[in-house]
């Protein structure tokens, strides 16, 4: 229907034919960026199918009305070019989606600590996407295990071998089939454990999931099944702040007396069978009287206190050493960890998702305050996400300094001025603005006085 409308339709919303428009990728240094459509880089078909925002890719980049859309894939591509009237109507865009944001760091950074925080501030629920999803995925598989036996029916019980505790495991109904498609699988098991319509503050942590827990890669699961988060807030420790918050020394030293002591009575066992064999043999010797044998056991008792307090006992638990062990492992798990992250953040960021690293070395307080500085615009300002995804900050490089703005601008044909012309949305009355401090929003160009000024512009464009 929408093509037959397209054809009949003067004023129908068509995409721009292609051989008609530049593309990001045709941009040199020195051109003006392109006008955003009102999703920003946002991609409008996973938003409008499935309410989750997508940073859309510049090789799926479609133009109407001469300005930009970009897409997710191939395959929302096309849909957007089929019918683009479905995903730009009259009324505009709907209300942004939840918020779905996600913390990731290496154990001792404070994710767990600053995710507590923010759901107790926003009242939303902490959700740990690993365990959720393992649940799931196990779940499913002892269904399909369920299924495979009630399908096969009744069949005796295989034969146990002596010294084994039950039958072995049958493959037919353990393993699932050659044709199972898991990566598939994993991909919508994880579209269905994370609710586009629910805020989510997302426990990123992915370590030591194993091949065999989750086959398909994380940023491939993610974005494959087209549900990254809006922005990752990854937060850093040093080794000597993670040992001073891990390193469990009270339960250390717990244990290394709970040893010592076992170690002690083992010695107080063996020294008192030693003694009971020296009575014995002495007590055998007739030529030997009672008080001899007293004296005799008393300086073998001293003998045995000399040895014992010159004793090297090698088998002797060691502090130090349990110590030492304990750092050594979790400084090797933490740098794992860090690696782990920082090649996830690298991907993420590739895929044009915001991430923001937080030194997590300095107090829980001092964190908090600057992850509630990051998470603000996407969560106390939300209904103006769209509006700022629209936004360009046009670098000082845009013009050549000093250089008059209107001669720069104009010459592209591509924006006007707003109502502002080239003074301050915020004070009118000061002096024409430079390129310095200036935006594009909605085709029309803004200048500010100042970097505070076009960043509270920013915030929430639509005000002004």
């Amino acid at each position: 229907m929408a093509r037959v409308y397209a054809s009949i339709d003067p004023f129908y919303c068509r995409v721009d034919a292609p051989e008609n428009v530049r593309t990001t990728e045709d941009l040199g240094e020195d051109d003006k960026p392109l006008p955003r459509g009102e999703y920003g880089n946002f991609c409008p078909v996973t938003f409008t199918n499935e309410s989750w925002l997508y940073p859309g890719a510049d090789e799926s980049e479609v133009q109407v009305n001469e300005r930009v859309y970009k897409l997710a894939g191939d395959k929302e591509a096309e849909l957007f070019k089929a019918n683009p009237g479905k995903y730009i109507t009259a009324e505009g865009i709907q209300k942004p989606p939840e918020p779905h944001i996600m913390f990731i760091g290496p154990r001792g950074s404070g994710v767990s600590t600053q995710i507590e925080l923010i759901c107790q501030k926003y009242k939303v629920p902490e959700f740990k996407l690993k365990d959720e999803l393992l649940a799931k995925l196990k779940a499913a598989k002892n269904e399909r295990k369920k299924q495979r036996l009630l399908k096969r029916g009744f069949k005796p019980p295989e034969p146990v071998e002596e010294g084994e505790e039950g039958p072995p495991p049958d493959p037919e109904i353990e393993d699932d089939p050659e044709d199972f498609e898991k990566e598939a699988h994993e991909k919508d098991t994880l579209k269905s454990v994370l609710n586009a319509f629910s805020p989510l503050i997302i426990d990123g942590e992915w370590f030591d999931v194993t091949e065999d827990d989750v086959s398909t890669q994380y940023t491939d699961l993610l974005f494959d099944s087209r549900r990254p988060p809006e922005i990752v807030i990854q937060l850093s420790v040093s080794e000597d702040k993670m040992l001073d918050r891990l390193l469990d020394r009270n339960t250390i030293e717990a244990k290394y007396q709970e040893l010592m002591n076992k170690r002690n009575e083992e010695k107080r066992i063996k020294r008192q069978e030693d003694r009971a064999a020296k009575l014995k043999e002495l007590q055998e010797d007739e030529e030997k009287q009672p008080e001899m044998i007293e004296e005799e056991m008393i300086e073998w008792d001293k003998n045995r206190d000399q040895e014992e307090a010159d004793e090297d006992d090698p088998e002797a638990p060691n502090l130090n050493a349990m110590l030492d062990e304990s750092k050594e492992k979790l400084t090797e798990s933490r740098n794992t960890q860090s690696d782990f992250c920082d090649e996830f953040v690298e991907k993420l960021k590739e895929k044009k998702v915001p991430v923001v690293k937080i030194n997590g070395d300095l107090p829980v307080e001092r964190v908090h305050l600057r992850v509630l500085s990051e998470l603000k615009s996407y969560i106390e300002f939300r209904n103006s996400l769209f509006e700022r995804a629209q936004v360009i900050d046009l670098k000082p490089t845009a013009a050549k300094p000093n250089e008059n703005p209107c001669l720069v601008f104009e010459r592209s044909y591509l924006y006007s001025y707003s109502k502002y012309g080239t003074r301050s949305p915020f004070d009118i009355s000061k002096p024409d603005m430079n390129t310095k401090y200036s935006v594009l929003y909605r085709d029309k160009l803004y200048f500010f006085a100042s970097e505070d000024e076009k960043q509270q512009f920013m915030m929430t464009p639509d005000v002004y």
